[in-house]
C-alpha cells in the first residue's frame, strides 16, 4: 500500500521540518506536539487532544468531542512510547500488530522500511468499524509508535478520503 509508505516518508522527514513552518492544507490546521516533536493536521472543525500517561504521549485528532462524549468513532490516535517494557521496539511492533489483527477480519498487511522506522501495517474490520493501523519502532532510539486511523465501516469511504490525508502528512522526528 502506498499510502503507508508516503505516512513514513513523511515521519522521517519530520526532524528537518520540525524547526521551520508547515506547508499550510487548504480545510486543515497544523497542531504540534513538542513531547515527541511531531505535527499533526487536523480538519477543520475537528478536535485534538494530547494525552500523556507515563513515558506514553497520545495524541488524538476526532469528528467527535472526546473530552465531552469520553469517546470517538471516527478519528486518529497515535501513541508513542519510548522503549516499550522488556521488548525491542522493532520486535515489539511485530508482536502487537499480530495481536491487534487476532479475532478481526484482516483486509490487508504491509511491512513498513522507511529510514529508521520499521514495522507493520495493517487494515481490518471489527465490530462494525474499519481500522488503519501502523506499528512501527524507530531503530535508532528504539521508540515503538502505534497509529490508528478508524471509522464506522458504513462512513468508511468518506472518512478514508480525510484520514489518508492525515495519516500521509503525519511528521514524527526521527530523533525521537
Amino acid at each position: 500500500m502506498r499510502v503507508i509508505r508516503s505516512a513514513l516518508i513523511a515521519a522521517c522527514l519530520g526532524s528537518a521540518i520540525w524547526s521551520q513552518e508547515l506547508p499550510p492544507q487548504e480545510g486543515y490546521r497544523w497542531e504540534r506536539v513538542p513531547e515527541v516533536k511531531a505535527a499533526v493536521l487536523v480538519p477543520v472543525g475537528w478536535h485534538f487532544k494530547v494525552d500523556k500517561r507515563g513515558e506514553t504521549v497520545g495524541y488524538f485528532v476526532t469528528r467527535e468531542n472526546v473530552d465531552e462524549t469520553g469517546k470517538f468513532e471516527t478519528g486518529l490516535t497515535v501513541n508513542v512510547m519510548r522503549r516499550p517494557g522488556a521488548h525491542d521496539s522493532e520486535d515489539y511492533a511485530t508482536v502487537f500488530l499480530d495481536g491487534f489483527a487476532a479475532g478481526k477480519t484482516l483486509l490487508g498487511t504491509w511491512e513498513i522500511h522507511q529510514g529508521p522506522f520499521v514495522g507493520r501495517g495493517c487494515r481490518v474490520e471489527d465490530e462494525g468499524s474499519v481500522l488503519h493501523t501502523l506499528a512501527f519502532a524507530n531503530s535508532k532510539t528504539n521508540t515503538f509508535c502505534l497509529a490508528i486511523f478508524e471509522a464506522p465501516k458504513a462512513l468508511w469511504g468518506d472518512a478514508w478520503r480525510i484520514g489518508e490525508r492525515i495519516v500521509k502528512m503525519l511528521y514524527i522526528d526521527d530523533e525521537i
